[in-house]
Order: structure tokens, then C-alpha cells, then sequence
């Protein structure tokens, strides 16, 4: 397998777990979130939300900086383009609930 397509797996796998896509979309609507800002939308303990966060940015799907303590997270829709994944079209037709599940 060679490194390109082991680098779209990584992208596919993270986007595979409904946590995950929930909070790309929920990013991707408001172009830039902090980890606190994530967390209190997820019932979820917060190592749990940066395990998924980490997933996330180690697939390229996320970028964090870090901005003081805080680190913000943006979607990286360059990257997602690449594969033919349009975030506007899967945000207009998912709705999230606090806990990630779609409605």
C-alpha cells in the first residue's frame, strides 16, 4: 500500500467514528473552536475529547494552534477536498445533538 493511500485510510477512519464527524462539522460551522469550547457541547470526559481531537489532527482532517493555554481547532477542508469531501453539503443535511449522535 503506498503512503497516499494509507494517509486517505487515516482520513476515512477518523471521519468514521460518529463523534469525530460531529465535531468536524461542528468546527466547520464555526470556522474555529478551542477544546473547552468542544467539550461543552459532547457529554464526554475530556480525555476522551482530546483522545478524538488528536485522532482528528493526526489525520490531517484538524489543525490546532495554540493560543495561550487553549488550543483552537479548524477544519482543514483543503485536505478534505482532496478526497471529494464537501463539509457545506454534509453540515446542511446532519443535525448533532449534545452527545454527537445525529438527529
Amino acid at each position: 500500500m503506498d503512503q497516499n493511500t494509507k494517509d486517505q485510510s487515516r482520513v476515512f477512519e477518523a471521519l468514521g467514528n460518529e463523534v469525530r464527524l460531529s465535531i468536524v462539522l461542528m468546527v466547520a460551522r464555526e470556522k474555529s473552536l478551542s477544546c473547552g469550547d468542544i467539550l461543552k457541547k459532547f457529554r464526554l470526559a475530556q480525555p476522551t475529547m482530546s483522545h478524538h481531537l488528536n485522532k482528528l489532527v493526526l489525520a490531517g482532517v484538524l489543525s490546532a494552534s495554540k493560543e495561550g493555554v487553549r488550543h483552537r481547532y479548524t477544519v482543514n477542508v483543503a485536505r478534505l477536498r482532496v478526497l471529494g469531501l464537501n463539509l457545506k453539503n454534509m453540515n446542511n443535511s446532519i443535525t448533532i445533538n449534545k452527545k454527537g449522535e445525529e438527529r
